[in-house]
């Protein structure tokens, strides 16, 4: 069982986040997410709306509002427990005023319009292990994080093949999607991107070296 699971919180861009049984556990790979939004959202912004998709703990999106006062957002999940615990990291952090959260299922057709917001950046760590190769996982991350946060289906795309195709409908005009993908899967993403008339523009690495994030917007 991993440590956090056993203790309950994990660190994660300096912060402390409170993690349940529904949460993915914050890892250190996905600060990358964080550090590309910082570059995207200039501390001399004026204010900005921030949409992360699958929220879990909540860790993505905190940890933005944490380092950008001008910014405020909105966090969503399937999981009514992940909810919970993403609004007590609100709570703990001092970030409840501009961080509200709720439930949404993006993998519904039809999920953006039923959303209703309109933002500046949209933050996603979608489930992104092809279904068969979960078993093939580190028992820590296979026995340690909910299923629903793992399972990307047949091929590993199926979460990155919904969203992108509403992205426009939940994207504002001069919008950017910071997306965390897994390693061999920047070029298959990039062309579903293209194939919804998207742009990538740019691309990050982890600190291990491997592509993790692709920038993606009209």
């Amino acid at each position: 069982e991993p440590f956090a699971r056993i203790v309950g919180h994990r660190e994660f861009w300096g912060l402390d986040f409170l993690v349940n049984a529904a949460t993915l556990i914050p890892r250190p790979d996905s600060e990358t997410v964080v550090a590309t939004a910082l570059s995207v959202m200039p501390k001399s912004a004026t204010e900005k709306y921030v949409l992360d998709l699958g929220t879990g703990t909540g860790c993505l999106l905190l940890a933005l509002l944490h380092e950008r006062s001008q910014a405020r957002g909105l966090g969503v999940d399937i999981s009514e427990e992940a909810l919970g615990a993403a609004q007590v990291n609100a709570e703990n952090l001092g970030l409840a005023a501009r961080a509200r959260f709720q439930k949404h299922n993006f993998m519904q057709s039809g999920w953006a319009g039923r959303l209703g917001v309109k933002a500046d950046l949209v933050l996603c760590n979608p489930p992104y292990v092809a279904t068969s190769d979960i078993a093939g996982l580190d028992p820590e991350v296979r026995g340690g994080d909910p299923l629903q946060a793992l399972d990307g289906g047949r091929d590993g795309l199926a979460c990155y093949r919904n969203i992108l195709q509403e992205l426009p409908v939940v994207l504002a005009d001069d919008g950017r999607a910071i997306f965390e993908v897994g390693q061999g899967q920047p070029a298959a993403v990039t062309s579903l991107a293209e194939s919804c008339n998207l742009k990538v523009y740019q691309e990050g690495c982890d600190i291990s070296g491997h592509k993790r994030v692709l920038i993606i917007g009209p």
